[in-house]
């Protein structure tokens, strides 16, 4: 009997977690991310959710939903918008 391997391959963004804990913030999807398409910002024990509209303009903006003035054009530089007003 032969038998084979099932090797399931997931795609890349199902798998990994953003952020770096060397910098001092982690970054997943949150649990419903399917519904809200949020992500969990976590700096030391705040957690901050953050998501990117494309429905309000024709580019993608992200947007804090804690802070509600605070947006950025990219992800990059909305953590770093987060991080500066943690002090961190």
């Amino acid at each position: 009997m032969n038998k084979k391997k099932i090797i399931l391959a997931l795609p890349a963004k199902m798998c990994y977690t953003l952020g770096m804990d060397k910098a001092g913030y982690t970054i997943r999807r949150s649990k419903d991310f399917a519904a809200s398409g949020e992500y969990d910002l976590t700096i030391g024990n705040m957690v901050y959710q953050i998501y990117r509209d494309t429905f309000q303009f024709s580019y993608p903006v992200w947007y804090c939903v804690q802070l509600d003035n605070l947006f950025e054009f990219s992800k990059k530089e909305l953590i770093e918008k987060i991080l500066k007003e943690n002090k961190i």
